[in-house]
């Protein structure tokens, strides 16, 4: 595979961290449409607090990490 690499979806390693899709909505509470939505976005900034909180308990990742804006791979 050439070139560039993407940068990687840390929303999306998170929920396969704590356990995938249904495991995450169902420990917080939300729709597994509403996790695949965060995953789509590929952060969590307009998320509310809880749920980034309770992500990052689950898979380990920093609220900081999850919560802000990837970077373009445009330069």
């Amino acid at each position: 595979m050439t070139g560039r690499r993407r940068g990687v979806n840390l929303v999306e390693a998170a929920v396969e961290v704590a356990g995938g899709v249904s495991a995450v909505a169902r420990e917080l509470g939300v729709s597994r449409q509403t996790v695949y939505n965060w995953i789509a976005a590929g952060h969590m900034l307009d998320v509310t607090y809880r749920y980034v909180a309770g992500l990052s308990k689950l898979s380990g990742i920093p609220v900081a990490q999850l919560a802000r804006e990837p970077k373009s791979d445009a330069s």
